[in-house]
C-alpha cells in the first residue's frame, strides 16, 4: 500500500481505510455508566465506519440524493457523544452538510443560523425535544427524532456507502457548518471545508521552529486524549477530528448526563487512562484552587487549554506545582494554526509563531500600546498547505483575525494573546480600553465565576462580577466586593489610567441572571451587557451621584483631621499605599482615574461642611497638606517665616491705602492653585476681556488704569492648592456686627486658574482657631514687567 500523502487525505476515506486495515483500533472511548468507577469503554474505527454508512443511507432514503454541488443543510442537536462525529461524516458521504448548533444559543441566534444556511431539516435526540419545539413553531422544518448512540453503533453490519472523490475534487467541499460563539453579536455560520481541516494532516511534515515542534504534534503526545469540550464547538469538533482521524490518537469523551466540573476531570484522569487533556480555562482555574485537582493535572503529560484566556494567577500556580500548561489557539474560520510549543514553562502565556510560514502581517493596533499588534493573515499562494483560512474565504487576499497580540520585549517570534479588537470599549471622552486584562486578573479569584467590563460611551468603566455562589443579602455583596477588591487594585495597576475600576463602580450579577455563555464556556459580552442594561444604568447613577455607602466622613474641624480623613480615603477605598501629609499623589502612584473617584467620594463628605470639590482641584493640589500649613518637622518661626511675616505686614499696610472694589472687600473661603513664586499670590480674572474695556474696569476696580495689561498669573506648580480662611478687618463688609448671617464656608474650585474672591461670610470658627488673614494684593508698580 502506498504511503499516504499528508495534507491531501479526506476524512471519510481515512476512516474507511483504517476500519478496513485496523478494525479494532480505538476511535473514541465513552463512560460505561454514570459512575466513573466503571471506567470507559472503547468505540472502534469499525463501529464508527459502520455507523457512518448506516446514517448516510438513511439520509438518502428520507431526503433523497441532492443535486451535485448543492450540499443541503441538515441540523443536529443532541448530547455530547459520538453521534456528532457520525452524522458529520455521514452528511459528507451523502452530499449534505451538517450544521451543529449549540443548545445555549438564543432563540434569535438559532433562527439566524437556520436562515443563513437555508436549513429545513433538524435531527435531534429525544432529550432535546423541548429545545427544538419552539424552533419548529417559528420555522417550517422537517424534524427527525433520532435513535440512541448505541443504536447507531450497533454491530449489525450495513453495506458500504462509497465516497470516491479525490482531494482536488473535494478540497472546497463543506465538511461541517459550525458557528461563531456569539461573543460579539448573533452567532454566524462558518463552513469548514475539507482543505482547511487537512492542514492538521499536513502538520505531520511541518519542520520544527526555534527548536520546538508544532502545536498539533505536541498535543498528540500520549496514549489517550481527554476531550470534554462540546463537539458542536470548534475546539471539540476540530480537535476530535484531528486526533482520531489524522493522528490516530484515541479520544475519551466526558459524561453526557452532567456538566463538566473539576471533579469529572479528576474522575477521568483516574478511571479513563488518559495522559493528555484539553480543557476550558474556567475549569483549570477552579482546579488550581483544589489540591486534588492540582495533583490530577500534575500526573498528565500535558494540560492544554483553549477557548479563552487562563488567568495569570491560575497558570502561574499550576506551573509552580509542576503542571505542564500549554495554550491552544485557533478560530472557527481556520484551524489549526502553525504555532509552536512553548518549552519554557515560565513562558506558558507566550506563543512561538513563525510569521513568515503562516503569512502574518502584524499591524499596530489602533488606540493600544506600542507593543500591541493586530494579526492579519495575507495570502501567499493559491493553495498554500498551511493557510487554511483561504479555504474558508477563497476570494480574500487577506484576512483580519481581529485578534490582538502583545510582542515580547526581548524574545523574537514570541507573542501573547491580548484580546479582540472588537472588544474595545470606547468611552465618552474618546479614550479606549481593552478589558481583557482586567477580566483575566479578576476572574483569578476563586469566588468569581465571570467578569465583564462595561463602559461604552461612559466616562469610566464599570466591572460586573458573577459570583460562584449566590449572595443573599447586601452584606454578602459588600463582603464579596471587599474580598475581590485587592485583585481589582492589582488589575488597575496593569491597566491604563482611564480604564481603572473605582470601588463604587463594581456591580454584582444576580443569581437569577447568569452571564450568557457560548458553547466553549466564554461569556457572550454583547448579550451580557444587553441583559444587564438596566442594572448598568442604575449602578452608574448610584456611583456618579455619590449616593452610596462609600462616601466618606471628612472631618474639617482642623487641618490635621481633614488630612487624616483624606489619607484614610486614599488608602482604604482607592487602594493606594500609605501616604504622608506631604507625599505627592502622583509619585505615590495615584493616577487621574483615582483622582476622579476621590473627588466623587469626597463630595458627600464635604457637603456636610458646606464645601464642594472636583477632580481638578485634587490633581492640582497633589498632596494632602494645605500649602499654608508648615510641613511636618519644620520650624514654624524660623528666619524665613519671620521675613515672610514682615513682608505680609508691609503688603497689608499698602493694601489699606488702595481703593477696594466691593466684590473684593469681603472675606472668602477658597481653594485655589498656589503660585510657585511671589508670596503676594496675585489674582487674575478667568476670562480676560479687552484691555481698557468697561468690563475690565468694572471687574478690577477703579485703581486699574485703562490700557494697562492685567497682572499675569505666576506659573503654578502642578499639584498645589491654596486654602485660606481669612479674617475680615473691622469696617469691611461681612465683619461681625455688620452682618449676622454666617453661612458655612464654600470651597470653590477652579480648573487651573485662580478665581476672583467672592463675598462669602467668615467661618464662625476662623477667629477661634487664630487663622491669619490672607496677605493683601499688591498693585504692580512696573507694568512692563507684567509682559514677561
Amino acid at each position: 500500500m502506498a504511503q499516504p500523502q499528508y495534507g491531501r487525505r479526506l476524512i471519510p476515506q481515512v476512516i474507511d481505510d483504517t476500519a478496513r486495515t485496523e478494525p479494532d483500533a480505538e476511535f473514541f472511548s465513552v463512560p460505561r455508566s454514570s459512575d466513573p468507577a466503571d471506567g470507559w469503554r472503547p468505540i472502534t474505527f469499525k463501529q464508527i465506519a459502520n455507523a457512518v454508512n448506516r446514517i448516510a443511507r438513511r439520509i438518502i432514503d428520507k431526503r433523497g440524493a441532492p443535486a451535485p454541488g448543492t450540499f443541503p443543510t441538515l441540523t443536529y442537536i443532541g448530547p455530547n457523544d459520538a453521534r456528532y462525529m457520525i452524522i458529520t461524516v455521514a452528511c459528507i458521504k451523502a452530499g449534505y452538510k451538517a450544521l451543529l448548533i449549540s443548545p445555549r444559543n438564543s432563540f434569535e441566534g438559532q433562527m439566524n443560523l437556520f436562515e443563513q444556511t437555508d436549513c429545513n431539516i433538524i435531527c435531534f435526540d429525544a432529550a432535546f425535544k423541548d429545545v427544538v419545539q419552539p424552533l419548529l413553531e417559528e420555522r417550517q422544518m422537517d424534524a427527525i427524532m433520532v435513535s440512541s448512540a448505541d443504536a447507531w453503533l450497533a454491530d449489525d453490519e450495513v453495506p458500504h456507502f462509497p465516497y470516491d472523490k479525490t482531494f482536488d475534487e473535494a478540497k472546497h467541499d463543506p465538511v461541517v457548518v459550525l458557528h461563531t460563539s456569539g461573543s460579539t453579536g448573533l452567532p454566524k455560520p462558518i463552513v469548514a471545508r475539507a482543505g482547511m481541516l487537512a492542514v492538521a494532516d499536513a502538520f505531520h511534515d511541518l519542520d520544527d521552529f526555534m527548536g520546538s515542534e508544532n502545536c498539533v504534534k505536541s498535543i498528540m503526545h500520549g496514549s489517550r486524549l481527554f476531550l470534554p469540550m462540546p463537539l458542536f464547538h470548534a475546539a471539540g469538533c476540530y480537535m476530535s477530528t484531528f486526533a482520531t482521524v489524522y493522528w490516530r490518537r484515541p479520544v475519551a469523551l466526558g459524561f453526557t448526563d452532567r456538566p463538566l466540573t473539576p471533579q469529572t476531570v479528576i474522575d477521568a484522569v483516574e478511571h479513563a487512562a488518559v495522559d493528555n487533556v484539553i480543557l476550558p480555562p474556567a475549569i483549570l482555574e477552579e482546579m488550581s484552587h483544589m489540591p486534588e485537582g492540582v495533583a490530577a493535572l500534575r500526573s498528565l503529560k500535558r494540560v492544554n487549554f483553549g477557548g479563552g484566556n487562563l488567568s495569570r494567577e491560575a497558570g502561574n500556580k499550576l506551573v509552580k506545582e509542576g503542571v505542564t500548561v500549554a495554550s491552544v489557539i485557533a478560530f472557527t474560520e481556520a484551524a489549526p494554526l502553525p504555532y509552536f510549543f512553548q518549552k519554557n514553562p515560565d513562558l506558558w502565556q507566550w506563543f512561538i509563531i513563525d510569521s513568515d510560514r503562516l503569512g502574518v502581517d502584524w499591524r499596530p493596533a489602533s488606540g493600544e500600546d506600542d507593543d500591541i499588534y493586530e494579526q492579519v493573515l495575507v495570502r501567499k499562494q493559491p493553495d498554500d498547505p498551511l493557510q487554511g483560512i483561504f479555504y474558508t474565504f477563497p476570494d480574500a487576499r487577506e484576512y483580519n483575525t481581529k485578534d490582538l497580540y502583545r510582542k515580547h520585549p526581548t524574545l523574537p517570534n514570541h507573542w501573547t494573546y491580548y484580546g479582540r479588537s472588537d472588544n474595545i470599549i470606547v468611552f465618552s471622552n474618546g479614550e479606549k480600553l481593552n478589558p481583557v486584562t482586567i477580566e483575566e486578573i479578576v476572574t483569578g479569584h476563586p469566588r468569581v465565576r465571570g467578569a465583564v467590563v462595561a463602559g461604552a460611551m461612559r466616562f469610566q468603566p464599570l466591572l460586573i462580577l458573577e459570583p460562584v455562589e449566590p449572595l443573599t443579602s447586601q452584606e454578602d455583596v459588600d463582603a464579596f466586593i471587599d474580598d475581590v477588591w485587592p485583585l481589582v487594585v492589582k488589575a488597575n495597576k496593569e491597566t491604563v489610567a482611564h480604564g481603572q475600576i473605582g470601588r463604587a463602580f463594581i456591580g454584582v450579577a444576580s443569581p437569577d441572571k447568569p452571564f450568557p455563555r457560548a458553547g466553549k464556556g466564554t461569556i457572550q459580552r454583547p448579550m451580557a451587557l444587553k441583559l444587564y442594561k438596566d442594572e448598568i444604568d442604575a449602578w452608574y447613577d448610584k456611583a456618579e451621584d455619590g449616593a452610596d455607602s462609600l462616601s466618606v466622613h471628612v472631618d474639617v474641624t482642623s487641618q490635621q483631621t481633614m488630612i487624616d480623613s483624606i489619607e484614610r480615603l486614599f488608602q482604604q477605598t482607592l487602594g493606594s499605599r500609605p501616604l504622608s501629609a506631604d507625599s505627592d499623589f502622583f509619585s505615590a502612584g495615584i493616577d487621574s482615574m483615582q483622582v476622579i473617584n476621590a473627588s466623587r467620594l469626597l463630595r458627600k463628605g464635604l457637603e456636610a461642611a458646606g464645601a464642594s470639590i472636583t477632580a481638578d482641584a485634587i490633581a492640582h493640589q497633589g498632596h494632602l497638606r494645605p500649602p499654608d500649613a508648615p510641613p511636618a518637622g519644620s520650624l514654624p518661626h524660623g528666619p524665613r517665616e519671620r521675613h515672610r511675616d514682615r513682608d505680609h505686614q508691609r503688603q497689608r499696610q499698602r493694601r489699606r491705602r488702595e481703593p477696594r472694589h466691593p466684590r473684593h472687600g469681603g472675606p472668602a473661603v477658597q481653594i485655589h492653585p498656589r503660585p510657585a513664586r511671589e508670596p503676594c499670590r496675585r489674582r487674575h480674572r478667568q476670562q480676560a476681556p479687552a484691555r481698557g474695556s468697561q468690563p475690565d474696569r468694572a471687574r478690577h476696580g477703579n485703581h486699574r488704569r485703562p490700557g494697562l495689561l492685567p497682572p499675569r498669573l505666576p506659573r503654578v506648580r502642578p499639584g498645589r492648592v491654596q486654602g485660606r480662611l481669612p479674617q475680615p478687618q473691622r469696617g469691611q463688609r461681612g465683619a461681625p456686627g455688620q452682618d449676622e448671617r454666617r453661612p458655612r464656608p464654600r470651597v470653590h474650585l477652579d480648573q487651573g486658574r485662580v478665581p476672583l474672591r467672592r463675598p462669602v461670610q467668615e467661618h464662625p470658627g476662623a477667629r477661634a482657631r487664630g487663622l491669619r488673614p490672607p496677605p493683601p494684593r499688591r498693585r504692580p508698580r512696573h507694568p512692563q514687567r507684567l509682559a514677561r
